[in-house]
């Protein structure tokens, strides 16, 4: 796991990224980049998360790569994101014979984990149709060239799931099991050539057989109303508890909690009026009036919540406009450290941590570099920073 922000300012761009890669869940490792400067003119500046490589390629190769051989320089951060999915499609097509798994393999270690759930909880597909119904199948299947992927997958679920509809929603779990645990997060931000405001795009590359997805593609842009943009990626608990002053796991708990204690209420309620004698004409009224009474009282909880953000939010956030730009990149590895901080002390895994590499972007000085780790000794190694014009 890692943890990376990036602040957009009318000023400046701030990004921030640690160094630790986590192995199976299981270890962790320090030393890794995934902060790197795309271009200097335009200045752009390209991070990294969630899965470091590409099927077998390590990321930061492909990220150099594309740097030394993009061509003619783009102008704005959306012509960065079409070249580099551009070079990542002839990656795809000239080194097939490089790619690690079958997707047949994929779908039988699947299958396989799936049948010793369905032991445990033989509701589990019941229980995730609701969540799975908006979940398009069609554009990750139609990604599939190796296989007939429907034909295998319907043959290798026949044994323990005939229903049309579940297999369909097998074959999404499946699909979002991808997503979720292979997709390298992408975020590219800079000064379009032609704008005097910074401009963000970040995506997930999500790997589909001998082939990838580009999906939750966000763009964002500092302008006349919005003078302020924050965004952490990958583990943002912590950073999203400084600037709302509750993290969002913690405000679900207290909103489910205050639901549950309404919707007891109103049962216990409910339950009265129907041991009660009045004529069924009035219970109703009154069954109606308690429940319509008792989702305002949850909606304006909400409500409330999410007011108590805001107003904790906002301040910081106009303050973050006029910051110098020495101070923003300071506030960008602060938010990081914080998180590592806070992973430090507790008993888990420390999946944040290291080395903080820091970039701070503007329009005039291009990208520049306030922190950054090396795996070398510089006085030992003048070649590198002659080369590449440091």
């Amino acid at each position: 796991m890692t943890s990376e922000i990036l602040i957009m300012t009318p000023n400046a761009i701030a990004m921030a990224a640690d160094s630790v890669v986590t192995v199976s869940n299981k270890k962790t490792y320090e030393g890794v980049n995934k902060l790197f400067m795309l271009s200097n003119n335009p200045p752009v500046g390209i991070m990294i998360y969630n899965n470091a490589n590409f099927f077998n390629f390590p990321m930061e190769t492909i990220i150099k790569d594309f740097r030394e051989k993009q061509g003619e320089p783009c102008k704005t951060v959306n012509e960065f994101k079409a070249k580099f999915e551009k070079y990542l499609t002839n990656i795809c097509e000239s080194n097939i014979h490089l790619f690690p798994i079958d997707i047949k393999d994929e779908i039988d270690y699947f299958i396989r984990d799936f049948k010793e759930e369905m032991q445990k909880n033989k509701n589990i597909l019941h229980n995730c149709n609701y969540e799975k119904n908006t979940f398009d199948l069609n554009k990750y299947t139609k990604n599939v060239n190796t296989i007939n992927f429907n034909s295998y997958f319907d043959e290798q679920v026949r044994d323990f799931v005939n229903n049309s509809d579940e297999i369909i929603l097998l074959k999404k779990i499946f699909f979002e099991n991808k997503i979720n645990t292979q997709f390298t997060g992408v975020v590219i931000s800079g000064f379009n050539q032609k704008d005097l405001f910074p401009s963000s795009i970040s995506f997930k590359i999500i790997p589909i057989d001998s082939s990838f997805i580009i999906d939750h593609v966000e763009e964002n842009s500092v302008n006349r109303e919005t003078s302020v943009v924050l965004t952490p990626f990958a583990q943002i608990d912590t950073i999203t508890n400084f600037l709302n002053g509750i993290d969002e796991s913690t405000a679900f708990q207290i909103i489910n909690y205050f639901n549950k204690v309404i919707g007891d209420y109103s049962d216990r309620l409910i339950q009265v009026i129907n041991s009660s004698t009045q004529v069924n004409s009035g219970k109703s009224l009154k069954l109606n009036e308690i429940t319509d009474e008792k989702n305002k009282i949850c909606n304006d909880f909400c409500m409330f919540i999410d007011k108590l953000k805001e107003e904790n939010y906002k301040p910081i956030i106009k303050s973050m406009a006029s910051l110098p730009k020495e101070e923003l990149a300071n506030l960008a590895e602060s938010l990081i450290n914080i998180t590592s901080m806070k992973l430090k002390v507790q008993d888990n895994l420390e999946t944040v941590g290291g080395d903080v590499d820091v970039a701070l972007i503007t329009k005039g000085d291009g990208f520049i570099w306030t922190k950054r780790k090396h795996y070398f000794d510089s006085e030992l190694n003048p070649q590198f920073f002659s080369r590449h014009n440091y």
